[in-house]
């Protein structure tokens, strides 16, 4: 009789999204509930859901927990950890390939919306370098520097010789503060300079450095122009 009533609830939880095509009114724990389906059969996930809100504090903070964390939770065994971990990363690969699609960038716009998506869910800080030609066509983006933004945790040789490899005239590059604001640092702006520097000798142009915190985004040339550095 149990194992009845749990199935028709999933039934009626899945068919009701099916109605709705999203989350929209749905509580953080019932989304939980609905992707504990997928790792925990025959058991009530909702009951799950509740704790692990209860012990990360809130929907996202379930989704950046670590996986030794998840599973420290009753009932969260390793592939239901793995699965939840997974989102944050899967979301990040979903966004960025649609926004690849673009690729042109003619604008910080164009700009923030190409990059933003690079870092959904990163709990550590990552540099991203974006090798563009001359009309804005985005030739390739990769990592290319993890930690504190410092010259030494950016790899320039790396930057300049992917420039050159793939021929762009053109760089932009981003990195994201995990635990704060989207404001510069003085550090950040000594490794805009040195890039720039180096980049110059190539005649390759870094057209900005994107800095990302959550939904709060800055431009480090915005700020240098506005005159807050």
């Amino acid at each position: 009789v149990l194992n009845n009533m749990h199935n028709n609830h999933r039934k009626r939880v899945k068919d009701k999204f099916i109605k709705d095509g999203s989350f929209d009114n749905y509580s953080a724990h019932n989304v939980l509930e609905f992707i504990l389906f997928y790792s925990i059969p025959r058991v009530d996930t909702n009951e799950i859901a509740h704790r692990l809100i209860k012990r990360f504090g809130c929907f996202s903070g379930v989704l950046e927990a670590d996986i030794d964390e998840l599973k420290m939770v009753e009932g969260v065994g390793e592939n239901t950890a793995i699965l939840i971990k997974s989102l944050p990363a899967i979301s990040r690969y979903y966004l960025d390939d649609r926004a690849s699609t673009k690729c042109i960038i003619k604008s910080t716009k164009d700009a923030i919306d190409f990059l933003v998506p690079k870092f959904i869910g990163l709990n550590e800080e990552v540099v991203y370098a974006v090798f563009m030609d001359n009309q804005g066509k985005v030739l390739k983006s990769s990592v290319v520097g993890k930690g504190s933004t410092t010259t030494s945790n950016i790899d320039i040789k790396k930057i300049a010789y992917t420039a050159m490899m793939v021929n762009a005239t053109s760089v932009i590059i981003a990195h994201n503060h995990p635990r704060s604001n989207a404001i510069p640092s003085p550090e950040d702006i000594l490794a805009t300079k040195r890039i720039k520097s180096a980049l110059e000798y190539l005649d390759i142009t870094l057209l900005d450095h994107i800095i990302v915190s959550g939904e709060d985004v800055s431009s480090i040339y915005e700020h240098m122009r506005l005159g807050n550095i």
